[in-house]
């Protein structure tokens, strides 16, 4: 129970500091720049800041007259401060402060003080909004501080993994090389298959990855309605460019982690390559293969089928279908296969959105 709370109230204090964080990196300065001198900004954000105080301060006077003269100061020069900058900070507090002493405190529309005390009073009063835009601003610096230096790190870490992914392709490439040219040195008819059937799945990793920082970037998070129709047109323009067959894709918006994105692209690639090789022996006008991704609140479903002649029994157990049955089970997803001679064969995956987050 004491693990429990203890964790709980580490989350909330996170999570303020985050927020807290947030505000300090706002600056209307910048918002508003270039339609805006900074200085215009900053000057007229004072004045609505001021100009809030004297709301606050006219129905606090209706109640109790005069009471607290300087109290309604300290928020407007923190706002100001916040969202734009000790320049703003100093005129509000100059404008708040004039105005307490002028109007608020006696004698009325004056800068005459009526209690010796008043002297001493106002100067305090002053001395800690002057405080408040010190530390403020303080806050602010750091807020930014700290912003800048995420940012260079995201930058570390981006070109870390552009240089990461480019080895990675090249491995890729290498191995699939090697694969085929021992394809080439080799005479029995099995082996060559094997090989090159492991060259092409090499290959057809390798294009899932590049497809997926080619249109994505770095990001954590992958959007499949446009990682999907793009991995599927290179695919189109590649090994299906001289087929005649006719791919189309469908996604609807879903957010998965990298890892499993480019597990969904193995799964694709493999199959509309599978699809290409196998299931039109004989050249067919209407021949086409169909991905979609559907992603419904319980459920994810991504299908990948043809209308070829089907699935042989000879090839139901073998290496692609180990292939696949893994990938599926990287992902936790159950594959459903349909397939019947002359009717084509649909690969269904489905998968709950819980388990990609148990993963």
């Amino acid at each position: 129970m004491l693990d429990t709370t203890g964790a709980a109230c580490q989350g909330f204090a996170r999570s303020r500091r985050g927020v807290l964080r947030q505000f300090g990196e706002i600056d209307l300065r910048d918002m508003f720049a270039p339609a805006l001198p900074r200085a215009v900004t900053a000057l007229g954000f004072a004045i609505i800041c001021a100009g809030g105080f004297l709301a606050l301060r006219t129905l606090l006077d209706m109640a109790w007259p005069g009471a607290g003269p300087y109290a309604l100061c300290y928020p407007a020069v923190l706002v100001a401060t916040l969202f734009s900058g000790a320049v703003s900070g100093w005129t509000t507090l100059a404008l708040t402060v004039l105005y307490a002493w002028y109007v608020v405190l006696p004698f009325p529309n004056s800068f005459a003080f009526e209690n010796p005390l008043d002297v001493p009073r106002t100067i305090i009063n002053a001395g800690a909004g002057a405080l408040v835009v010190l530390v403020t601003q303080a806050f602010r610096d750091s807020a930014r501080a700290a912003r800048i230096a995420r940012e260079e790190k995201l930058a570390e870490r981006e070109l870390f993994l552009r240089e990461l992914d480019h080895r990675v392709a090249n491995n890729f490439a290498t191995v699939a090389a090697v694969l085929r040219l021992q394809q080439s040195r080799v005479k029995d008819a099995d082996t060559k298959t094997a090989l090159g059937d492991v060259a092409t799945r090499v290959s057809s990793i390798a294009s899932a990855h590049r497809q997926l920082y080619a249109t994505t970037g770095l990001t954590d998070v992958v959007d499949m309605s446009a990682y999907l129709p793009a991995l599927c047109s290179a695919l189109e323009k590649g090994i299906l460019s001289a087929s005649g067959i006719a791919l189309s894709c469908q996604s609807e918006n879903c957010a998965l982690p990298r890892d499993r994105a480019i597990t969904f692209g193995v799964i694709v690639n493999e199959l509309v390559t599978n699809a290409a090789k196998h299931a039109f022996p004989e050249p067919q006008d209407s021949a086409r293969i169909e991905v979609s991704l559907t992603c419904k609140a319980d459920q994810w479903r991504l299908e990948v089928r043809d209308n070829g002649v089907g699935m042989q029994e000879s090839r139901g157990n073998g290496l692609g279908r180990t292939l696949l049955e893994g990938l599926a089970q990287q992902v936790r997803a159950t594959m459903h296969v349909e397939s019947a001679p002359g009717e084509g064969t649909n690969y269904a995956f489905t998968l709950s959105p819980d388990a990609d987050s148990r993963a």
